[in-house]
């Protein structure tokens, strides 16, 4: 295996997580960040969730583990199918980004110890829309991000 990519469960997993790899620029920062992540391979073990299937306008780097779910943009399939990976993973660490991803970590992460992250780049109530769905959203954003151990945000 290339340096620093054994998995051999001593050293922590960091997850991060989001939507899709489609074009945008919380997409292309989580791009990024990855890529730039090469440096602590050594020390964590670094993977990637995406919850939806759809075509990749991001590229990832070619030693990172992507678990690719096939949650269909559906709140409630995220949570189901992020949840079983985190149970089958057992990460030390969630990072994830935007508000489904967000959302579905903190539901994923719920009667675990795992710390999640959240990594913000949009106004989130702007995004929830309007109606009874965005009502709960709303609330379902304001747990989460009591719950998160820290959020990462782009402005104040």
């Amino acid at each position: 295996m290339p340096n620093g990519q054994a998995d051999d469960r001593s050293r922590p997993l960091v997850l991060f997580v989001i939507n899709s790899l489609t074009g945008g620029g919380a997409e292309r920062m989580l791009a990024t960040v990855l890529e730039h992540s090469a440096p602590y391979r050594s020390d964590y073990r670094i993977a990637l969730a995406v919850l939806d299937d759809d075509p990749r306008a991001q590229a990832v780097p070619d030693w990172l583990p992507v678990h690719q779910l096939d949650c269909r943009h559906r709140t409630a399939h995220s949570f189901r199918q992020l949840r079983a990976l985190v149970r089958r993973l057992g990460p030390s660490l969630i990072n994830s980004h935007l508000v489904r991803s967000n959302v579905s970590t903190m539901v994923a992460t719920l009667g675990t110890r795992i710390p999640f992250v959240i990594t913000e780049q949009n106004n989130t109530l702007l995004q929830a829309g309007q109606g009874a769905r965005a009502i709960i959203t709303r609330q379902l954003v304001r747990i989460a991000y009591r719950r998160a151990a820290r959020i990462i945000a782009v402005s104040e």
